[in-house]
């Protein structure tokens, strides 16, 4: 399907296209069939024409569609035929940027269009259609609504506090908006999934390629008795309670002999997958292992010991009362546990696995909001008003920037710049 917007939307598709009887501009909104020819009338392709005028379309502008043949020579043609009648071709989520323009989307929906798009999972695909259906949307517009009417009072008791009517105007607690905001902030999904990356790291021949095989259930990484086996990051996606992630095997960290440029390039690579891992699995074979340092830069982790099939019943008691999760990558022996704790871990580090799924910029945004607003709280617990009226306008600002009123251009640009041409 070929996509025009713009106001010689109907003239282009006019120039372009025959049909016999009536045509798309008389009768929009109507799938006709007709032909497209090039400059000699000469037919190009059998297709399918409609005409949907604006303001009542996707973009809010004039909109045409040839519905054609799927080959690329075809397609090209008419593409061509198009260009010489005087379009060109759309940018990145030119589409859905002019919707935006025009008010048919708020940023949110326009972002959640990306989202859809690049869902991987029945889960992701409801979270992204939620957010699409404006559920986000519509909570944003009620905060601001309850933000305006307690900066109202506030202000009103700041401004005319000698005013006997106004002496009741100050709110005596914003607990119902913090609820709020706190509510629709745990109903997100807080990074994008193909942005999160589950790393397994440890030292050289614990087991690390061997467990992500086990987990991933088919042969992913090569796996030998000798050490040092992986030498790049190895990746395999798995779907963990409808939470798709990339799995990554790394080379073995840790060892003071590292023997070789390939086996230093292939530890630095690992330790950069580490840094930048959505969540780590940090496995070992021996139960007393120091822990890697959790803190600052850190993603969050869990500590796996591998090889459990041959320790004795000690060793495993030393393992549990450590905290850590015992596994047989050979055996299969608490891999399934395993995933299960990981699924379930993911889903508290980064939100329930079909919630509404964010960028940074709208959960910065939402964190601004809960922050505000419980700020604001906390100041007029303390009987402190004008601290609340310049909290309770900071959330004001975050909502701004969830619904994208008064975004700038150069935010447009990096959040459409992830679009597909066409959408």
């Amino acid at each position: 399907m070929i996509r025009l917007s713009g106001r010689e939307a109907g003239s282009l598709l006019s120039k372009v296209t025959r049909t016999q009887g009536a045509d798309p501009i008389s009768k929009p909104r109507r799938l006709i069939r007709g032909r497209v020819v090039d400059e000699n009338g000469r037919c190009l392709d059998e297709v399918l024409l409609v005409f949907l005028p604006g303001p009542g379309s996707y973009t809010g502008e004039n909109m045409a569609e040839i519905h054609c043949h799927g080959g690329e020579a075809v397609v090209a043609v008419i593409l061509d035929e198009l260009m010489r009648a005087g379009a060109r071709g759309a940018l990145r989520g030119e589409f859905t940027r002019r919707a935006l323009l025009n008010g048919k989307l708020d940023l949110s929906r326009a972002e959640a269009v990306m989202r859809l798009i690049t869902a991987a999972s029945r889960e992701q695909v409801l979270g992204a259609a939620r957010l699409l259906g404006g559920v986000l949307e519509d909570q944003a517009r009620r905060l601001k609504e309850e933000l305006l009417e307690a900066l109202t009072r506030v202000e009103a008791a700041i401004d005319f506090c000698d005013e006997p009517e106004v002496s009741g105007m100050l709110p005596e607690s914003l607990d119902r908006l913090c609820e709020w905001a706190s509510k629709l902030q745990s109903s997100v999904r807080r990074v994008a999934q193909a942005e999160l990356e589950v790393v397994v790291a440890g030292k050289p021949n614990v087991g690390k390629s061997s467990l992500v095989n086990a987990m991933a259930k088919r042969p992913v990484s090569i796996v030998t008795s000798e050490p040092g086996t992986t030498r790049d990051a190895v990746r395999a996606g798995i779907s963990l309670h409808g939470v798709r992630v990339d799995l990554v095997d790394t080379a073995g960290l840790g060892t003071e002999d590292t023997a070789g440029e390939a086996a230093r390039e292939a530890e630095r690579v690992a330790r950069e997958k580490v840094k930048r891992a959505g969540f780590l699995i940090w496995v070992t074979d021996r139960p007393e292992e120091p822990r890697p340092r959790s803190g600052a830069g850190m993603p969050p982790a869990l500590f796996v010991v591998n090889k459990a099939d041959l320790m004795g019943e000690s060793e495993r008691a030393e393992v549990v009362r450590a905290g850590g999760l015992l596994v047989s990558a050979q055996t299969g022996q608490g891999v399934e546990d395993l995933c299960e704790i990981l699924g379930r871990r993911l889903c508290e580090e980064y939100g329930p696995a079909d919630g509404i799924p964010l960028t940074s910029r709208q959960e910065e945004a939402l964190r601004r909001i809960r922050k505000g607003a419980e700020r604001a709280s906390s100041a007029l617990s303390n009987r402190q008003p004008e601290l609340a009226a310049l909290d309770l306008k900071d959330a004001l600002s975050g909502v701004a920037d969830l619904l994208g009123e008064d975004v700038e251009a150069d935010v447009l640009d990096r959040i459409f710049s992830d679009f597909c041409i066409g959408k």
